[in-house]
């Protein structure tokens, strides 16, 4: 079924409603109309002015029924009213892709790549349960994945220049552009290399960019995650996402 005023060739879901009145709802008051304007692009897509008015308007209506007591079909039911665990944001669905491969994440600023907490190394989020996911202020935060030298932890090789890609290959014999692991485009001919710490890995340490166009990011350093929207180049895309590799430096 579809709810009211409800644009069929939308495509939009009851899922993607209960989830955007989640986020209405734990929006002040006198910031929820301009937050959710920017919360649907981000984790929707690009609507029309009247699908996104419409759209809207659902939000508003389903906030209501709540207050309530009604469930989806308007009248009273005994349909759950438990809130979810977190709430259904850009911030959330960026971390998510990290937290699945248990790579800890910094907050970084909406739009950019700062990590803005004072002491982020010691405020590192490692679980959907943490509270700043239902915190309605960071829904559109950008996140950072956070690189550890200790067993069980990751590293990042970025690469700023596709010359370095061709030198790793004349030198070893092997493509990077080949390697099974978690890899993302931080932007046009920019790429972010993910692998598991060896003894070799937490050896080597953190290498800056002074080299060459490219560093390693291999302790208590990060890159901004995957799916981040920077405002000035698009998004940072996932190329590949199998598990990490564990790869010696």
């Amino acid at each position: 079924m579809f709810w009211r005023g409800w644009n069929v060739e939308s495509n939009l879901t009851p899922h993607q409603l209960e989830a955007a009145t989640n986020f209405w709802d734990a929006t002040p008051e006198d910031e929820r109309y301009q937050k959710l304007l920017l919360y649907i692009p981000e984790a929707i897509g690009i609507l029309s002015y009247e699908v996104m008015t419409k759209f809207v308007e659902d939000v508003k209506a389903r906030s209501e029924e709540r207050k309530n007591g009604h469930g989806s079909n308007g009248n009273n039911s005994t349909r759950s009213t438990q809130p979810q665990p977190y709430a259904e944001t850009p911030f959330t669905q960026r971390a998510k892709i990290l937290l699945d491969s248990n790579i800890p994440v910094v907050m970084v600023a909406e739009g950019g790549k700062g990590a803005f907490e004072s002491g982020w190394q010691n405020k590192l989020i490692s679980s959907l349960d943490d509270s700043r996911f239902t915190d309605a202020q960071y829904a559109n935060c950008n996140t950072g994945a956070v690189a550890q030298a200790k067993v069980g932890g990751f590293w990042v090789l970025e690469v700023d220049s596709p010359e370095i890609l061709k030198k790793i290959e004349a030198d070893t014999g092997h493509s990077l552009k080949e390697v099974p692991t978690l890899v993302v485009c931080s932007r046009k001919d920019r790429w972010h290399f993910y692998f598991k710490q060896t003894e070799a890995s937490m050896k080597m340490g953190n290498v800056p960019q002074k080299y060459g166009e490219f560093s390693a990011r291999v302790d208590n350093m990060y890159v901004v995650g995957p799916n981040s929207h920077r405002v000035d180049w698009n998004s940072k895309q996932i190329i590949r996402s199998p598990e990490i590799l564990e790869r010696d430096a």
